[in-house]
């Protein structure tokens, strides 16, 4: 199974590390007090280190 992998802010606070399957099925998130926070975890869980990320998308 392929997952797609977003960093998104909460708009307060903090920020989201959300992972969900590529065909939208399964999903989940972890919430950080940083974006540096965020790409932390995401390296420490699914090994995607800071340079993989792309630019932020802006809405």
């Amino acid at each position: 199974m392929t997952f797609g992998f977003d960093v998104t802010d909460d708009g307060a606070d903090g920020c989201h590390l959300v992972f969900y399957s590529m065909d939208h099925v399964y999903s989940a998130d972890t919430w950080h007090e940083s974006l540096e926070d965020a790409y932390a975890a995401a390296e420490e869980a699914f090994g995607i280190r800071r340079e993989e990320w792309g630019p932020p998308q802006v809405p």
